[in-house]
């Protein structure tokens, strides 16, 4: 009987052979499945697994420096004012004079010029039962922060010397400000049961600044206080049974290390009572193959997916490897079934022919594939020497070795390229570029030796340049390049930086950094020609530091209203950190951005979204155009903002009473002024004098004038203060002085007032 009139399931179940040659098929195609995936598998995720534990303790490293980058100033200041008459007087004396209050101010607007960080301060007198902060003093009973007077009476000096980072919600209930509940961290300074002093901060800020990095990445990180009150947090939602897991840290005999949870499944990193008394914390989840993990799925169905592939393609293989034989074997049933002899011939030459040529073809697919493998596999060796992430991704040095012999030169240089990002609307678009870049490029920089090209991750395109001696047309070359590649790209603009030479492939890293900043710098600044690291020259890192007088300039135009002058102040300022090392441009711009922001929460302006969360990763792909205009773009927001709100405030009929209050509040302030007013009600001093005077009949001058004498008159006739003190207290320089204010105003000196006959 022929296989037609059989059919598939009568062949097979009748062929011994098919049966046979499909189940050899189809177990080897298992076998190599299981040998494929378990190699594939347990190489990625012990990499990946490497990979985030390193990242974790780098990050932790970082964290714990910015932490005390942040925090030191602040508390060595405060350990100062701590030793200073003034404030031990406001902390543990029982008495209370105006002059105190006056230092105690000093002292919170000088802990306010070391770090934006301060949201209040707080000064605690258990002797009095009195609370004094910036906007005033209050007793126990009418102070409306009661979590802070109750965690304060609960701890002695013999107990705690102090308590870093206490995460609590202030309330400021009893102040004169608005009514909220705001989130701080308090930093509490206890040496004397009879007074504290708190440092408040703010949490929010502190938290973008210390951990915003970290907000997107798997690893959750916590950062603890001594008592293991958790302070600051990024993805903690993230993960189950922190609890357990902060108790284990606090219980471990050793102070830092690492610690598995869940069968292997969580990976615990802790630095425990580091510098200040903060615990480090971060829970790296590990990927593993395990029930309910996304790669036990993943390989659940592609075992389903394979089976069933592999079923089919084994019945296919079998059912072609077993026909010569079947066919032989129905050549000789129907010669036998018809009496002839078995001298019928079966094609069988055609058949090994046929498979022979599939053979060939395939293995000439998997040779273009093993090629692919190979050079992929080199390019990802060569980047490990330019830009090592760890020592254990560095190629061995058979593999090195390797590549050297494929370079026969002495010397090695790495050129960086890439195209202008704002010329490139869509991602397919950049790769093809990169691509016919690479080919354009390569081909004219191969005539200075072996270029080797790498398309790396990023934006760029690299070429490793060989040969025996830098030849002398070198430069000349490569300032052609440029123009060829625009020309070949329609006039797109790109970007070229040229590292220096090395003489051993173990020191391209330097070549590929240099490289790399000589890049970022023509990118930056947007030069047309190579630029080569060994012509670059940066100021030190003192002189690249981020200059506060920007702040000031930024602010009083701001305040002003004077966008002409905010654009300078900006152009001059982005123009000096055009010249810094692109890191340290990265981190002015951010500065800048943090800084106005503080300002911007100053004067209860409205920011967008984009310039409340400003991003790393946002600053590093701009040019010195692109922060221009953003920052430009941002204060023209901020004026026209405040313009409207000068216009609403200059027919708030309450502003002859918002003044007047700042005048008694300030009438034994020394250092108060007109020019104090108007720049806390954003106004220019003639236009608040003229607004004044319009609204309350006299002049602010003469009102602040009549208020201080009628206070001195007060002074004279119900107290026993000396002249001195009084001349003191009302923030005379000298007497003299006061003796001829008084005399002018009141026809005779303070001494015949208070002598005077009633």
């Amino acid at each position: 009987m022929t296989e037609k009139k059989q059919g598939i399931s009568g062949t097979l179940r009748n062929s011994y052979a098919l049966r046979r040659s499909m189940l050899i098929h189809l177990g080897v195609s298992l076998i190599l499945f299981l040998v494929i995936l378990i190699f594939t598998f347990q190489t990625t995720v012990v990499s990946a697994n490497t990979r985030e534990l390193a990242e974790a303790q780098s990050s932790l490293n970082q964290a714990e420096m910015l932490n005390n980058t942040y925090i030191r100033s602040i508390s060595d200041y405060m350990i100062q004012a701590m030793n200073t008459y003034e404030v031990q007087g406001l902390l543990y004396s029982a008495g209370f004079t105006n002059y105190l209050s006056i230092r105690s101010r000093n002292v919170y607007e000088g802990l306010a010029d070391v770090s934006d960080l301060v949201s209040s301060l707080e000064l605690v007198n258990f002797n009095t039962r009195t609370v004094l902060d910036a906007n005033g003093r209050y007793s126990f009973d009418t102070f409306g922060d009661a979590e802070l007077l109750s965690l304060l009476s609960g701890y002695s000096p013999s107990s705690r010397t102090r308590i870093y980072f206490y995460p609590r919600i202030m309330n400021t209930a009893a102040t004169r400000t608005r009514t909220i509940n705001k989130s701080v961290i308090s930093l509490i300074f206890y040496f004397n049961k009879a007074g504290a002093l708190v440092v408040n901060l703010d949490a929010e800020l502190y938290q973008r600044l210390v951990l915003s990095n970290y907000q997107n990445q798997t690893t959750a990180y916590e950062l603890l206080n001594s008592e293991g009150a958790v302070f600051a947090s990024s993805g903690t939602e993230k993960i189950s049974n922190l609890e357990d897991i902060e108790s284990q840290v606090f219980s471990a005999e050793s102070p830092q290390g690492s610690f598995t949870l869940q069968g292997g499944r969580v990976t615990v990193t802790y630095r425990r009572s580091a510098n200040m008394g903060v615990t480090y914390l971060a829970v790296t989840p590990m990927d593993g193959i395990f029930p309910g993990s996304r790669n036990f799925r993943l390989i659940l169905l592609l075992t389903l997916v394979f089976f069933a592939a592999s079923l089919l393609l084994s019945f296919g293989l079998a059912w072609l490897s077993s026909k010569p034989i079947r066919k032989l074997h129905s050549a000789v049933s129907q010669q036998a079934d018809a009496g002839a002899s078995a001298s019928g011939q079966v094609n069988e030459f055609r058949f090994i022919e046929n498979a022979y040529q599939s053979v060939v073809e395939s293995n000439q697919s998997l040779r273009e594939q093993a090629e692919r493998y190979q050079r992929d596999r080199e390019d990802q060796m060569f980047l490990n020497l330019m830009n090592p992430a760890s020592p254990s991704l560095r190629p061995s040095a058979v593999a090195a070795a390797e590549l050297d012999a494929q370079l026969p030169g002495n010397m090695y240089r790495v050129i960086a390229m890439m195209p202008d990002r704002k010329s490139i609307a869509l991602e397919q678009d950049a790769q093809q570029i990169r691509k016919i870049l690479a080919e354009t490029a390569g081909g004219l920089l191969s005539s200075l030796g072996t270029v080797r090209v790498i398309l790396p991750p990023s934006f760029q395109v690299l070429f490793i340049i060989n040969n025996d001696q830098d030849p002398a047309n070198a430069a000349e070359l490569m300032n052609s390049v440029l123009p060829a590649c625009k020309a070949a790209f329609g006039q797109k603009t790109f970007f070229m930086g040229v590292g220096c030479q090395v003489s051993a492939l173990d020191e391209l890293e330097s070549s590929y950094q240099g490289a790399e900043e000589a890049l970022q710098q023509a990118y930056v600044r947007r030069i047309a020609v190579p630029v080569h690291a060994d012509a670059l020259s940066f100021p030190d890192l003192h002189a690249q530091a981020y200059d506060p007088e920007t702040d000031t300039a930024l602010s009083r135009a701001i305040r002003h209203m004077d966008p002409q002058a905010a654009e300078e102040v900006l152009r001059a300022f982005v123009e000096r950190i055009s010249g810094f090392s692109h890191n340290q441009f990265v981190r002015n711009l951010l500065h800048l951005s943090v800084s106005l922001y503080n300002l911007e929460n100053s004067l209860q302006i409205e920011v967008d979204e984009v310039s409340r969360g400003l991003e790393v990763s946002t600053v590093t792909h701009w040019d010195a155009e692109d922060a221009l205009a953003f920052f430009i773009r941002r204060t023209h927001l901020d004026i026209a903002q405040l313009s409207d709100m000068k216009k609403q405030r200059s027919s708030d009929p309450d502003l002859v009473a918002q003044v007047n209050e700042m005048i008694e509040n300030n009438l034994y302030n020394p250092d108060f002024s007109i020019n104090q007013i108007a720049d806390s009600l954003s106004f220019s001093v003639n236009y608040l004098r003229s607004l004044y005077k319009t609204a309350a009949g006299e002049s602010l001058s003469g009102r602040i004038t009549r208020r201080r004498l009628e206070t001195a008159c007060d002074l004279l006739d119900h107290t026993d203060e000396t002249i001195d003190s009084i001349t003191d207290r009302l923030g005379f320089s000298t007497r003299n002085y006061f003796f001829t204010f008084f005399k002018k105003h009141m026809g005779m000196t303070p001494t015949q007032y208070r002598n005077r006959e009633l």
